[in-house]
């Protein structure tokens, strides 16, 4: 669901005026009417949960608590999974973070410059962009 359409549901579904949704969501007079025709099974679908909604929150706390739970694996008899899996498979030497040649990019730039693709190449990643977000996504230093 893109912001747009998430602006104008939520809007209208806390029964703003319609001018004030338009401004909210930066909807122009042609768009309004589609999205008025377009989301209306949606919002009817949402105003019939919304009374739901309002105590989700409190049966969730509730339905949570230790006392609703089934027993545990431990409790089962079933065993922990490994915490680090074996090895298998062709194992490629990557290069070392530390040898990696980056261009300077400041945060604000790096920042102001983002994208969200929705299409990717076909161009595999090189062995130094593996590399790096490897290194950069990894978190699990040591399990000792």
């Amino acid at each position: 669901m893109d912001a747009k359409t998430f602006s104008y549901l939520y809007y209208k579904a806390r029964g703003y005026p319609d001018a004030e949704i338009r401004k909210e969501t930066g909807l122009n007079e042609e768009e309004y009417p589609f999205f008025e025709r377009a989301m209306e099974p949606l919002l009817a679908e949402i105003m019939r949960e919304q009374p739901a909604a309002e105590q989700i929150g409190a049966d969730f706390v509730k339905l949570t608590r230790y006392i609703y739970a089934g027993k545990s694996d431990q409790q089962l008899g079933i065993s922990r999974p490994d915490a680090i899996k074996a090895r298998s498979g062709e194992i490629i030497a990557l290069p070392a973070v530390g040898t990696l040649n980056f261009h300077e990019l400041s945060l604000q730039d790096a920042i102001a410059q983002r994208q969200s693709l929705r299409k990717y190449s076909e161009e595999p990643l090189s062995q130094e962009e593996l590399s790096f977000l490897l290194w950069a996504s990894g978190w699990a230093k040591d399990f000792t």
